[in-house]
């Protein structure tokens, strides 16, 4: 914690939110952690908005509804609108992201983490499908694939 202390300054520069998490190893850990949740939120944000497109919904009201109410999250607000317009820029690769879902997998009992098994998969098959250096926003492009078991 001494040396956190003593680098905060620097490490403020270059973040928005320091937050000292312990032992070696455990910012880590928050990170991959981190990295689970959006999982959950950005499949989640994919498939409601297929699911709505589908049914025939407007894809732009329904994610004003969902961002207006107990749904809304980061990614359902910034990379729901994205999706509706096909724009895969990354902020965050889809490589880089299955490389971490990867690691929160080895970092625990995989049968305990159902919902991350189940993201890496979807994103492993966009990366087969050339998708990798692509944002991760395009997990929508999962949910139309055709040639899928």
């Amino acid at each position: 914690e001494a040396a956190f202390k003593e680098i905060l300054p620097l490490l403020e520069v270059m973040g928005k939110q320091v937050t000292y998490m312990g032992a070696s190893g455990n910012g880590q850990y928050a990170k991959l952690a981190n990295q689970i949740c959006i999982a959950g939120a950005i499949v989640s944000t994919a498939e409601a908005l297929h699911f709505a497109t589908e049914k025939g919904l407007d894809p732009e009201k329904f994610l004003n509804v969902v961002n207006n109410g107990s749904a809304a999250s980061w990614q359902s607000t910034n990379q729901g609108p994205k999706m509706m317009v096909d724009d895969y820029e990354p902020g965050f690769f889809i490589k880089h992201f299955i490389k971490d879902l990867r690691l929160s997998l080895e970092s625990s009992s995989a049968e305990r983490l159902p919902l991350s098994q189940l993201a890496l998969k979807q994103y492993e098959l966009l990366q087969e499908k050339g998708f990798g250096d692509k944002g991760t926003q395009a997990i929508q492009e999962f949910y139309r694939l055709k040639d899928i078991d």
